[in-house]
C-alpha cells in the first residue's frame, strides 16, 4: 500500500512539475507581449510579440493536458497548435523587419493560410488522419504522425532556418558590432529549432511534454533582453537598398561588361525604363549615347564630366561622375556612376550670360563725357582730337546720346526783339505767335 501511495505520489509529482513550468512560461509570455505592443515602433517588435502569443497558446494547451487529463485534447491540440502555426511566420517576419525589410504580402497569405490549414487539419483529423492516425503495435494503440504533420514541420523548419541564415547574411557584411547583434538573434532562433530536431529524433531523454515551447521561450528572454533592455537594436544598419533609392542623385552601377548591375529610381527616371527589367541590359541598349562615357570608364580613379542626354522632349544635361569599383586585389569589376541633373542649372547659367550680354550691348551704346574739354570762351567751339572744331551743340550729339531743340531763353528773346525793333520798328515779335516756345525756359519741343 505505501509502495502504490509514492508510486501515485510519484506520478503526480511527474505532472505537476513540468505541468508548473508550462504555466510559468505562459505567465512569462504576457509582460512580453505587453512590451512589444509599447515598443512597437523598434524594428521587429511586432513579430517578437507575436512569437510571444504563440508560446504562450502552446504551453498553455500542454500545461491544460498535462494537468487535467490527455481526454481534452481534442480541445487542447488545437489550442497548441494555434500557437505553434504563428512561430514559424513570426519569426520570418521578424529576420526580415530585423534587417530592415518588409514583409512580402506572398509571404504573409501563405504563412496565414498555412497556420489556418492546420488548425483545420488538426481539428478534423477524425475524419481523415492526415495528421495522425492511431496504430496497433503489439496489441497496444498508438499514434503515428501522418503525413500533413511531417509537411508542416517542414515548412516550419524551412521559415526558422530562412529567416535565420536570412539574419547571418545580412549582418554577416556590416562591421562588427552589427555582427555580434546578428549571431546573438540567429542563435536565439536556433535553440528552438534544434531542441525540437532531437526531440522528435528522440535523441534526448524521453520528456513527459515536449521541451520545444520552453526553448522558445528561452530565445524570446533572450532576444527581448537584448532588443528591450539593452537597447542592442537601436543601432540598426540601414539597407542598401534603401539608401540607394534615396539618394537624389540617379546611380547606376555596370559590371566590367557594361552590363547594368543596379540602378535606382531616378536613374531609371532620367532614362524612361523600368528599374527590374533593365537589370542585366547591356547599358549601350539603355543609353545610346554611352560611347560617350565609356572613356570616363578606362581610368582607374575618379573621373568627371558633363554630357547631355538627348532621351525625351528636351535634352538633359548631366553631371557624371565615374567610379571604379575594385575587388581586392586592386581590379576594377564594375564602376559606379552618379548622375546629376544640371539642367536648371545650366539653363540658369545661359539666362544669366543672355542678359550680360544684353547689359554689355546696352552699355557699348552709352557714350559718356569726360575730362577736360577744350572750348573756344568766344564762340564756344570745342576741339576734338584731330585738331577739329566743332559747334558746341555737333561735338555733344557726336559723343553722347543727347538731341537738341532749339528755342530762346527770355534773356536772347528780349535782347533779340530789342534788337529787330531797333533795326526795324514795324518788326516785332508777337507773343501770342504760335511759333513761341510754352517752356518757361524759352524750349521749344
Amino acid at each position: 500500500m505505501l509502495r502504490d501511495g509514492n508510486a501515485m505520489s510519484g506520478m503526480a509529482m511527474g505532472k505537476w512539475v513540468p505541468a508548473a513550468l508550462l504555466f510559468l512560461a505562459a505567465a512569462t509570455c504576457i509582460p512580453l507581449v505587453i512590451t512589444a505592443i509599447r515598443r512597437r515602433n523598434v524594428a521587429g517588435a511586432m513579430a517578437l510579440g507575436a512569437m510571444a502569443c504563440g508560446v504562450f497558446l502552446w504551453t498553455t494547451a500542454n500545461g491544460l493536458q498535462l494537468l487535467l487529463s490527455p481526454n481534452i485534447a481534442q480541445w487542447t491540440t488545437p489550442l497548441a497548435f494555434a500557437g505553434i502555426g504563428l512561430l514559424p511566420l513570426a519569426w520570418l517576419s521578424f529576420a526580415l523587419r530585423l534587417t530592415g525589410h518588409r514583409v512580402p504580402l506572398l509571404v504573409l497569405f501563405l504563412g496565414v493560410g498555412i497556420w489556418g490549414l492546420t488548425v483545420a487539419m488538426v481539428v478534423t483529423n477524425g475524419s481523415h488522419q492526415l495528421m495522425w492516425r492511431l496504430v496497433t503495435i503489439d496489441g497496444q494503440v498508438a499514434s503515428r504522425r501522418w503525413w500533413y504533420f511531417w509537411f508542416f514541420t517542414s515548412y516550419a523548419y524551412g521559415a526558422v532556418l530562412i529567416g535565420t541564415f536570412w539574419i547571418l547574411a545580412n549582418f554577416g557584411r556590416l562591421s562588427m558590432v552589427y555582427r555580434w547583434q546578428g549571431l546573438v538573434m540567429a542563435g536565439a532562433g536556433m535553440i528552438p529549432l534544434l531542441t525540437s530536431v532531437l526531440y522528435l529524433s528522440r535523441i534526448l531523454p524521453r520528456f513527459s511534454f515536449d521541451p520545444t515551447p520552453l526553448a522558445f521561450l528561452g530565445s524570446l528572454i533572450l532576444m527581448a533582453w537584448a532588443l528591450f533592455r539593452l537597447g542592442m537594436l537601436d543601432l540598426v544598419p540601414v539597407p542598401p537598398e534603401l539608401l540607394i533609392e534615396k539618394i537624389s542623385d540617379g546611380l547606376i552601377v555596370v559590371d566590367r561588361q557594361e552590363r547594368l548591375v543596379t540602378l535606382n529610381s531616378v536613374a531609371a527616371n532620367l532614362f524612361q525604363c523600368n528599374a527590374d527589367k533593365a537589370i542585366g541590359l547591356q547599358a549601350e541598349t539603355l543609353w545610346p549615347g554611352w560611347r560617350r562615357v565609356r572613356p570616363l570608364l578606362e581610368s582607374r580613379k575618379n573621373t568627371q564630366d558633363e554630357l547631355t542626354l538627348e532621351n525625351g522632349p528636351s535634352p538633359v544635361h548631366l553631371e557624371i561622375k565615374a567610379i571604379p569599383l575594385p575587388n581586392r586585389r586592386g581590379i576594377p569589376m564594375g564602376h559606379l556612376l552618379l548622375l546629376r541633373d544640371v539642367t536648371e542649372s545650366r539653363q540658369r547659367e545661359s539666362e544669366r550670360e543672355r542678359l550680360v550680354s544684353q547689359l554689355q550691348s546696352a552699355l557699348g551704346q552709352v557714350k559718356r563725357l569726360s575730362g577736360l574739354l577744350p572750348i573756344c570762351a568766344s564762340c564756344k567751339k570745342i576741339r576734338d582730337d584731330q585738331n577739329q572744331w566743332h559747334p558746341l551743340e555737333t561735338y555733344l550729339k557726336n559723343h553722347s546720346e543727347a538731341e537738341f531743340s532749339h528755342g530762346m531763353c527770355p534773356q536772347c528773346y528780349q535782347k533779340f526783339d530789342q534788337e529787330l525793333t531797333a533795326t526795324d520798328p514795324s518788326q516785332t515779335i508777337d507773343s501770342d505767335s504760335p511759333h513761341e516756345s510754352s517752356d518757361p525756359r524759352g524750349f521749344s519741343s
